[in-house]
């Protein structure tokens, strides 16, 4: 039998040919089918990797319904509290074998809009978003038409099946402003972005 050279696109049916099994078999081995004998599964895994096989991802996310990944859209990347957020969402989106998809919208809500669309394109299952404006209506479009759960960052929008992660800005300042009276001071000022 000739053995096919390493090849970027070793399909499961030539991992097939070089283990002598059936491309079912291989697709089992693959999967983690548990009714897999050992020596089944070590002349398969060595097969391909032999032929360099690799999964074709865009072909198993669409038989499986699932990218396996998240998309997060963030307004300012550059601001720390939105970078913390980043890496604690893909940390935990890693470990539980999600991958994340960040983009930068950089404070623009048709920026926000278009990278809402591009990731339901690119069929992600679900977004993060940190969005510019919670009522800019080519953003509010995209939302409404991304098909998957969706998780909003210091934003609420009516009439939109989301979750929502907030903070009360209002008590949260008034928690400050009444500790720093009770430590005597009497000369507060407030350094505070936009409001919306």
């Amino acid at each position: 039998m000739t053995t096919p050279s390493k090849s970027l696109t070793s399909t499961i049916l030539d991992v097939a040919r070089h283990a002598q099994v059936a491309a079912s078999s291989v697709s089992r081995v693959l999967n983690d089918h548990p009714d897999v004998s050992p020596g089944m599964r070590a002349r398969v895994l060595a097969a391909a990797e032999e032929l360099g096989y690799k999964p074709d991802f865009l072909a198993k996310s669409l038989r499986m319904g699932t990218t396996h990944s998240v998309g997060f859209v963030v307004r300012d990347i550059s601001n720390p509290l939105f970078a913390d957020i980043a890496k604690g969402a893909e940390d935990t989106l890693r470990h539980a074998g999600y991958s994340m998809v960040l983009t930068n919208s950089e404070g623009d809500p048709d920026l926000d809009a278009q990278y809402i669309e591009l990731l339901r394109q690119r069929r992600v299952d679900a977004l993060i978003l940190a969005v510019e404006s919670e009522s800019h209506a080519a953003t509010l479009e995209a939302l409404h038409l991304f098909p998957g759960p969706l998780v909003l960052l210091d934003r609420e929008v009516p009439g939109l099946t989301a979750s929502a992660v907030l903070c009360d800005h209002r008590s949260g300042v008034h928690e400050a402003v009444t500790h720093l009276l009770h430590l005597g001071h009497r000369r507060i000022g407030l350094v505070a972005g936009a409001t919306t």
